[in-house]
């Protein structure tokens, strides 16, 4: 059961690892969008 849980966890990592990028892009955006666009 064990090994069935890390082969499920490695098999994710990919997906979490994009997730986190684009929530980390998606608030660069914002950050610098209300840094640069605000008059």
């Amino acid at each position: 059961m064990d090994y069935f849980f890390k082969h499920i966890h490695a098999f994710l990592l990919p997906f979490k690892v994009f997730l986190l990028l684009k929530l980390y892009y998606s608030f660069l955006k914002i950050k610098y969008k209300d840094r640069y666009c605000t008059p």
